[in-house]
């Protein structure tokens, strides 16, 4: 069961688009060895001073017809003085074959400088808490885009490493630069200029703790992240590794008026 765990992580960071503007719908497919997995629909309402992403997945063929897995995960928070997106609460639903109508609740409450995650009382999560100290300064899974797209938009990127710690409320880990390029590449049939981000996922905490839902893997994991070569720095696609084969998830449609998509949780 520890690739579920994965591929909510890898769909969950290919979420967020931090412009201020009309709410924007997203359509997202994934893959999984090159066979369909899931389909993926964002609803992003982001402003100058607060946002909100929502993202609903629901697995596809042979994913689906052994875990019957579909989740729903809310992100809400403020655009911080300096720029970042903090969030303030983070909720996810989801459902698997045996374990029906799961949440993860987290609210991320002021300590001095810092926020820590804590666990709101509709959570039913069954695993123990991890360490204070590891749940500080924390963002959850559909912030951690927000935060590599105002790497790149910034120039951090460019400059050098930097780290994002993500808390999804069970388990604690880094996201980590290992190189920024300008390349070409196919996106939907089209070959387009792309931005190609290389990151390392080092699990941090809560990886070994007994969970009735299975354990992913304790070591560290190279992901591949696409985004458009303009100024809207759009994650156009992403690759990780989930079990032995590769997860993939590309940008299928923008959604409008005209070609709505249907939410996949309900």
């Amino acid at each position: 069961m520890s690739w579920i765990f994965r591929t909510a992580l890898a769909i969950g960071l290919l979420v967020a688009l931090p412009a201020a503007g009309e709410p924007v719908t997203l359509r997202y497919t994934a893959t999984w060895a090159g066979l369909p997995a899931a389909e993926i629909h964002l609803r992003l309402d982001e402003g100058k001073v607060e946002f909100r992403s929502q993202i609903d997945i629901k697995t596809e063929g042979a994913p689906r017809w052994f875990t019957r897995f579909r989740a729903r995960g809310i992100s809400e928070g403020a655009v911080a003085a300096d720029g970042l997106a903090a969030p303030s609460r983070y909720d996810a639903y989801y459902d698997l074959r045996s374990r029906k109508d799961k949440r993860i609740s987290m609210h991320f409450l002021r300590d001095g400088a810092s926020f820590i995650a804590e666990r709101g009382a509709e959570d039913s999560t069954e695993k123990p808490q991890i360490a204070v100290e590891d749940r500080t300064g924390v963002v959850d899974p559909l912030t951690a885009l927000n935060r590599m797209r105002e790497a790149i938009l910034t120039g951090l990127a460019q400059r050098g490493k930097f780290t994002i710690p993500v808390y999804d409320g069970k388990r604690r880990f880094d996201v980590e630069k290992l190189g920024l390029t300008s390349e070409t590449a196919r996106i939907g049939g089209v070959e387009q200029r792309v931005l190609h981000l290389r990151l390392v996922l080092l699990p941090v905490a809560g990886f070994k703790d007994k969970d009735p839902e299975g354990q992913p893997d304790s070591g560290p994991r190279a992901m591949d992240v696409l985004f458009s070569d303009d100024g809207e720095v759009m994650p156009l696609r992403m690759e990780v590794q989930v079990g032995w084969f590769t997860m993939a998830v590309s940008l299928a449609q923008r959604c409008e008026a005209m070609a709505p998509c249907k939410v996949a949780f309900e």
